[in-house]
């Protein structure tokens, strides 16, 4: 099957801690494989937020693609690689459904196509975005 990597990385020390664009390359790359997936394109936003899906040219560039039918999944490293906020999410994810792709995290086991999966995959998505107020609340301790 036809397959999009979609990478995101928003800070250098995300970066720094193996969440770098060549890390997330190589993992995609190799489950792919793994998988029997045929890699169509790798999309890559750098130093981008994964908060909202309006300021990233790549994924803008992705749906373009899924919606002209160049491939049937979009493949991530981990949920929040491709949203942090579970509106954006489902948002997404339905868009893609609605182009006949499906999509996958090589990091989380869930089904799309099942129930079970389904809530899952729900529960990833507000954990992906749980840990970004988190994260903020640690910086403001910090600074």
């Amino acid at each position: 099957m036809k397959t999009a990597l979609y990478l995101r990385v928003s800070t250098e020390d995300q970066a720094k801690e193996g969440y770098s664009l060549e890390v997330q390359r190589e993992t995609l790359e190799a489950f792919a494989k793994r998988e029997g997936f045929e890699v169509y394109k790798v999309y890559s936003d750098d130093g981008i937020s994964g908060y909202t899906s309006d300021r990233r040219p790549e994924l803008a560039a992705l749906l373009a693609d899924a919606k002209g039918g160049k491939f049937g999944l979009v493949l991530v490293s981990k949920l929040d690689r491709f949203s942090r906020n579970l509106k954006d999410l489902l948002n997404l994810v339905d868009e893609l459904c609605s182009y006949g792709a499906g999509f996958k995290s090589a990091g989380e086991p869930f089904d799309t196509t099942t129930s079970a999966g389904k809530l899952m995959f729900q529960q990833l998505g507000s954990f992906a975005g749980w840990t970004l107020p988190q994260s903020c609340a640690t910086m403001d301790t910090i600074q």
